[in-house]
């Protein structure tokens, strides 16, 4: 089972240890723990942009080049998903949220997901 630290405070409100702490105490109850994973550890590298353009790919059919202001200067990301359309000019109630869910999905391993893939 995987289970992340903020749904074990949930439960255990008085938990101030970090994850690898409980995952060692947890152990020594006669509970094994097989592995720990810090999923947080690279979150200072991911950068948000404003997508600002959006051209066909002239190589490809079925991709797009995003220019995307990241504040310091513009970046071009080469995708397939057409939902950068909707998400970068069309406003609709529960965008920000939706998109929140659909980068989620991106970001987690195929394996943590509960949320398909498309």
């Amino acid at each position: 089972m995987k289970a992340s630290d903020k749904f074990l405070k949930y439960y255990v409100k008085d938990l101030n240890v970090s994850g690898k702490e409980f995952a060692e105490k947890i152990t020594m109850t006669g509970t094994k723990v097989e592995t720990y994973e810090n999923l947080s550890r690279n979150l200072d590298k991911i950068i948000v942009v404003k997508l600002t353009k959006i051209e066909k790919h002239p190589n490809a059919d079925k991709l797009l080049v995003c220019t995307c202001d990241t504040g310091n200067g513009d970046i071009q990301i080469v995708t397939g998903a057409m939902l950068a359309y909707a998400f970068a000019f069309i406003d609709f109630k529960g965008r920000n949220i939706l998109f929140g869910i659909v980068m989620a999905t991106y970001m987690l391993p195929v394996a943590a997901t509960y949320i398909p893939s498309y």
